[in-house]
């Protein structure tokens, strides 16, 4: 497996992953369907200094992102493995990576949000130092009109 950073004329293959994990309806805040942003997200991660968008390849077949944009010291990150290729390290290689980019950028500090039933990916983030700073409930609008809570988790880049 490699993760290397999205180049320029990939957004579709970010598009196809981004859809497969909304179509889920359980992982993200997205939810199908998704609108064709393949241009605009090659325009805000390819080529910047501070933001860049990982992708997770297995065997030359993309399965996985990671989303990070940098703002005064501290990384935020979005992610995102397709089903059928969780609890296989990949998460943990997305995120590692994602921490060595940051810290390389300049960055002391990172954080995501999560939703708390997402219970396997709060136990990666917990396993890589990451801790629950805030909670907000009934924060995220889904379109059927339930309002799920938001976990916020943070860690120290002193890696």
């Amino acid at each position: 497996m490699a993760v290397r950073p999205m180049r320029a004329g990939e957004g579709a293959i970010w598009q196809g992953l981004f859809a497969s994990v909304a179509e889920e309806g359980r992982w993200i805040g997205a939810e199908a369907p998704v609108h064709d942003a393949s241009e605009e997200i090659v325009e805000r991660f390819v080529g910047r200094a501070d933001r860049v968008m990982l992708l997770a390849d297995l065997d030359g077949d993309p399965v996985g992102w990671i989303s990070v944009e940098l703002e005064e010291g501290e990384a935020e990150i979005g992610m995102g493995i397709v089903d059928g290729f969780r609890r296989q390290g990949i998460g943990t290689a997305l995120m590692e990576a994602a921490m060595d980019w940051s810290v390389a950028h300049g960055a002391a500090r990172m954080r995501l949000d999560v939703f708390p039933h997402n219970e396997a990916a709060i136990g990666l983030y917990e396993k890589l130092g990451f801790v629950e700073t805030d909670r907000r409930l009934a924060f995220w609008r889904r379109r059927n009109g339930e309002r799920w809570d938001l976990v916020r988790m943070e860690r120290a880049l002193d890696r």
